[in-house]
């Protein structure tokens, strides 16, 4: 899965309740960690998510 299908997918949760959202984005965290993305990347990346996720 590509970092934008993720911020898509985040983006799909936004009004779900908050325990929700946070288990999602820990889930996404994951698999953007399988992604071996450089250090930068991965936190630009969780910051997205996490945004959209309005957490």
């Amino acid at each position: 899965m590509a970092m934008d299908d993720l911020i898509a997918a985040a983006k799909l949760r936004q009004n779900d309740g908050v325990l929700r959202r946070w288990s999602h984005y820990e889930c996404l965290k994951d698999q953007l960690r399988q992604m071996d993305l450089l250090p930068e990347e991965y936190q630009n990346a969780t910051r997205e998510i996490a945004k959209a996720l309005r957490l």
